[in-house]
């Protein structure tokens, strides 16, 4: 069998004054595509998931989130992956200023959450995260 230990990861969907969703949008080299998922990352050594989720959503974005709970965690490939993704909620976004990585290019975008929700029910997204996260939130009647 093949085992990937990876470092955990977080993601955290974010919904703003006006009940959008921030999304960013970026090229995943992987699948050889651009497209829209969540500000997401890896955790430092170390760092809670909480503060790494904070930490990346204010680097991606250019807000700090507030408020942030966690929604779940999951492990996409339970049978080769040791290590899994901490999905996080938040709310109350306070602008700061976007602090990218070197050599990460993305760009930040907002989607009502009825046309989000229409937009993954359609297939235009393969991010796991993103359609988990809008799940959860949504049972969990953080979003309407």
């Amino acid at each position: 069998y093949y085992l990937v230990s990876p470092v955990e990861a977080v993601a955290t969907l974010g919904l703003t004054s006006n009940g959008n969703i921030l999304l960013v949008e970026q090229y995943r080299h992987p699948i050889q595509e651009v497209i829209f998922d969540l500000p997401a990352g890896s955790l430092n050594s170390g760092e809670k998931p909480i503060d790494g989720a904070r930490r990346e959503f204010e680097e991606e974005t250019g807000f700090f989130p507030n408020h942030i709970e966690l929604l779940g965690y999951y492990n996409q490939f339970p049978g080769i992956l040791q290590a899994g993704t901490h999905l996080f909620f938040a709310k109350n976004l306070t602008p700061t200023q976007q602090n990218l990585d070197p050599g990460e290019e993305l760009e930040v975008h907002d989607m009502p959450v009825n046309d989000l929700v229409d937009w993954i029910l359609s297939g235009k997204t393969v991010d796991g995260s993103l359609q988990l996260a809008i799940l959860l939130a949504l049972k969990k009647g953080l979003i309407i």
